[in-house]
């Protein structure tokens, strides 16, 4: 499996993490997307998953996932509706 984490100003003008985890012939299992987010991101981070319309999609590697994670706050609202509870 290959990791690769980098950081950057976004446009929202964010500091953003960005994780990608890779593996050779087969997407990462959801344990191993876990296992990198919490290693690499931390337990209790926000770590978001994006799904962009297909049109969006730029795809160099036909294996890989990627996280973010905004450091200047959580910039998802509460899905839970105040039940801590998804």
């Amino acid at each position: 499996m290959s990791l690769i984490l980098s950081g950057a100003y976004e446009m929202d003008k964010k500091r953003w993490l960005h994780l990608s985890i890779a593996r050779p012939d087969r997407l990462p299992t959801w344990d191993e997307l876990k296992t990198a987010k919490t290693l690499f991101l931390g337990r209790e981070t926000m770590a978001i998953q994006v799904m962009p319309p297909e049109s969006k999609y730029v795809n160099q590697h036909p294996y890989c996932l990627h996280l973010w994670h905004c450091l200047d706050g959580d910039p998802c609202p509460d899905f839970t509706a105040g039940t801590g509870s998804i």
